[in-house]
C-alpha cells in the first residue's frame, strides 16, 4: 500500500480540531504514532487505538496567520538588552501585546520594537547588531 501524505495530513487536522492528544495511522508497511504534549504528558500518554477517520473531501484547517514585524526606522538592530544578555524574544517564545521584541538604535536614540498584538514568535530574522532599513521585515509571528 502507498503512503498518500495528503490523507495522513487530513487526518492529522481532524485529529487536532478535536483535540485529541495522540494520533496513529498505520499501512501494511509502515505505523505513524504521534503524542502531542511534552515532558511527562508525552511520556505517560496511553497507546491510541486505531479507528477508520472520515475525510471530509480534502477540507483544510486553515493555518494560523502569520504576520511579520517590521522595523519602524533605520538603524542597528539590537536583539538583546545588552551584549551577553538573553535575547528579547526567540523563536517558539510566546510574546504579549506590547511586549517589547527588539531595539533600533539610530542617533544615539533606542526605539523599542514591540508585539502589537498577543502571539508566538516564528522566526528572528535579521542577526543581532544588523543594520536594518525602515521596513525591514525583523520577526515573523501567529497570533
Amino acid at each position: 500500500m502507498t503512503i498518500d501524505v495528503d490523507q495522513i495530513i487530513a487526518r492529522l487536522e481532524w485529529a487536532a480540531a478535536r483535540g485529541l492528544s495522540t494520533f496513529a495511522v498505520a499501512t501494511d508497511t509502515f505505523r505513524l504514532s504521534l503524542v502531542r504534549g511534552t515532558g511527562e504528558d508525552a511520556i505517560n500518554a496511553a497507546p491510541c487505538a486505531t479507528q477508520d477517520i472520515p475525510l471530509a473531501s480534502h477540507q483544510r484547517v486553515p493555518a494560523p496567520k502569520a504576520t511579520t514585524i517590521d522595523a519602524p526606522l533605520a538603524g542597528l538592530c539590537q536583539l538583546a538588552s545588552a551584549p551577553g544578555a538573553a535575547p528579547f524574544a526567540e523563536p517558539g517564545m510566546t510574546v504579549a501585546a506590547g511586549q517589547t521584541l527588539c531595539l533600533i538604535e539610530a542617533m544615539k536614540v533606542m526605539t523599542s520594537v514591540t508585539a502589537a498584538e498577543a502571539g508566538v514568535i516564528d522566526a528572528v530574522l535579521v542577526g543581532d547588531g544588523t543594520m536594518v532599513e525602515a521596513g525591514t521585515p525583523l520577526f515573523r509571528m501567529r497570533a
